[in-house]
């Protein structure tokens, strides 16, 4: 286009491509572009004779893409935290791990984990060895037994102040102002 020239309308108005993926096909495009007709179908698999009613069809899909976005967001954050322009597999499980409690260890099938380049590569651990889940150290006996000291001794200096304490009051207790007959103030401890 010329310098100085206007853009023609034609122009303005075509589509643009996607962006390159590598990881889309025709059925994943097509289940992306159709998510009432899938939501429709779990439902009729669920039972047939239910259907949506046309606003918690939208609610829940409203849900389901702010739960996508919400993901995406925090893995790419993650991603860029590693210095990377890849989303890899740990960084989603990562993410669904820490914000959702949701595990993908045993979820994934073993195509998608060779796909990946295998458990070890793709950053997906067994259940048992998920990021977020440690095993708590086994406690040992002289740690209980410092704990069982600590205590009675935080035990007896609480009872120490409660006596000192009741000592003071009753003392208080004891002094009474008393008037005279003569009219001075004086006073008796009983």
């Amino acid at each position: 286009m010329p310098a100085g020239s206007a853009p023609s309308s034609s122009s303005l108005h075509e589509p643009m491509a996607p962006p390159f993926n590598s990881f889309t096909n025709a059925s994943t495009t097509n289940k992306a572009l159709t998510p009432n007709k899938q939501l429709g179908e779990l439902l009729r698999s669920i039972d047939p004779k239910y259907c949506f009613h046309p606003a918690v069809e939208e609610l829940l899909l409203d849900m389901a893409s702010d739960f996508v976005q919400d993901v995406v967001d925090f893995s790419g954050k993650l991603a860029k935290h590693r210095r990377s322009t890849t989303l890899e597999p740990r960084d989603l499980q990562f993410c669904l791990a820490k914000n959702y409690g949701i595990s993908l260890a045993r979820v994934l099938p073993p195509s998608a984990q060779m796909l990946a380049g295998g458990a070890a590569s793709s950053g997906l651990r067994p259940l048992g060895q998920d990021l977020l889940v440690r095993a708590r150290p086994a406690k040992n006996s002289l740690h209980m037994h410092r704990m069982t000291l600590k205590r009675k001794s935080l035990q007896h200096t609480k009872t120490k102040l409660k006596n000192a304490h009741a000592a003071k009051v009753a003392e208080g207790a004891k002094k009474v102002v008393r008037w005279q007959e003569d009219g001075s103030d004086g006073i008796a401890a009983y």
